[in-house]
């Protein structure tokens, strides 16, 4: 078992051992798990599934032998940034494919919005809600299949 206590020292050790993010596995998440504690993985060789787990032995996340850290259709959110036409353009794109990859494209976007642009708050201003990019996240919001 080794011990892992930042996003940074897990990227390379999936690097190293050809592991990927496993679908829906949400890397915000780990990364602020990972702010305050620690996560164990029994890093033996020849698995397809790399558990990770709490000090407790509670799986918390998992990941896959020879998963793309991109997955076709997915956002590397902590890699890149966006414009608002290029998050304009990827909704328009997003509206045309079908369910359930939409809603998980539509929500994808939202949280980029909200990265990016900070488009949601508790108690926000008329002036805030006239801002281009919550215009979109609200048109994003509002297409969405839940």
């Amino acid at each position: 078992m080794i011990e892992i206590t930042s996003i940074e020292a897990l990227e390379m050790m999936m690097i190293g051992r050809n592991y990927g993010y496993a679908h829906r596995c949400d890397k915000q998440a780990l990364e602020v798990y990972l702010q305050k504690n620690a996560i164990f993985v029994d890093t033996t060789d020849g698995e397809d599934v790399l558990l990770l787990m709490n000090s407790t032995g509670k799986v918390i996340a998992f990941l896959e032998k020879d998963v793309n850290h991109l997955e076709p259709n997915e956002y590397n959110l902590s890699g890149f940034m966006y414009t608002i036409e290029e998050v304009r353009a990827k909704f328009e794109q997003s509206c045309a494919l079908v369910e359930p990859e939409r809603t998980d494209q539509l929500r994808l976007l939202m949280e980029i919005l909200e990265r990016q642009f900070g488009t949601m708050q508790i108690n926000p201003s008329e002036e805030f809600m006239e801002k281009e990019e919550v215009q979109l996240y609200r048109e994003i919001s509002r297409a969405r299949n839940i």
